[in-house]
């Protein structure tokens, strides 16, 4: 009695391993590719995983489909899951080690450590010139007379940063010299100036004062030199007297003697 023997087990080729090996590396490539251009034309990163997922599951269909004249899905999408995940790993890697506004999406907490957040632009950072302060008082000296002063003072903003003017005062004598505080507590802008006037009641011949003019600026005040000239008195010479002395006497008038005879009469004795 022969063994019946039971028919040989059929079975299909087994996939050669570098075709497989193949076909992840196009599907990686694919998705790299795809990653690259919806980078450049896509704003959305969900949309942008999409266009990975799509760059990375096409080769993987096509390497299928011409290795073995028909499409096996299954491993099309597993090499197209796995092109996917390696292309995410890397590029998000990528934005956090870079602080680059993250690719695809990603949790909240992925997303603090990337800076700037998604579909920002940073603020961008203007220099600023150096600023200045300055300014003066122009005259350094003012001439008066019981008549007046010859100028006024002006009060001038030199810097780019306006200046604050507290007040003015006279020193050290406020008794003869006066200003009527007409920049006191005004802020002058840059390029902006302020006036005001000096007035003079002369008490003596010769007196000299300062105007000190307070503002916010780092330093001593603004000082202006104040030079009066009061009016002087004339000053008579009285006229000298001679020491008194007796009145002269008048001259007496001669007065004529009496006489005998005619006066042509020669009265001489012989």
């Amino acid at each position: 009695m022969t063994p019946i023997s039971a028919p040989p087990r059929a079975s299909g080729p087994a996939p050669p391993p570098r075709q497989t090996i193949l076909g992840l590396t196009l599907s990686v490539a694919g998705a790299a590719f795809a990653t690259w251009l919806s980078a450049e034309l896509i704003s959305d990163p969900a949309r942008r995983l999409v266009g990975a997922m799509v760059g990375a599951l096409v080769p993987a269909l096509l390497s299928e489909m011409l290795a073995r004249g028909r499409t096996r899905p299954a491993v099309a999408l597993l090499l197209a899951a796995i092109a996917v995940a390696l292309t995410y790993v890397t590029v998000t890697t990528t934005n956090v080690v870079t602080k680059s506004p993250p690719t695809f999406p990603v949790p909240p907490a992925v997303q603090e450590a990337t800076v700037p957040p998604p579909n920002t632009v940073p603020p961008a950072t203007s220099v600023q010139p150096p600023t200045s302060a300055d300014g003066e008082a122009v005259p350094s000296e003012v001439s008066c007379t019981s008549d007046g002063c010859s100028d006024s003072v002006t009060l001038r903003n030199l810097g780019d940063v306006p200046i604050e003017v507290r007040n003015s005062e006279i020193a050290p004598d406020p008794n003869s010299f006066n200003v009527d505080h007409a920049c006191d507590y005004q802020t002058l802008e840059p390029g902006a100036e302020c006036s005001f006037e000096v007035s003079y009641s002369p008490s003596a011949p010769l007196e000299e004062a300062q105007v000190v003019i307070h503002q916010n600026l780092p330093g001593a005040p603004w000082y202006v030199n104040l030079r009066g000239q009061g009016a002087t008195t004339p000053q008579t010479t009285p006229t000298p007297t001679s020491p008194s002395r007796p009145p002269t006497p008048a001259p007496s008038t001669p007065t004529a003697s009496p006489t005998t005879g005619d006066t042509d009469e020669d009265t001489s004795t012989p």
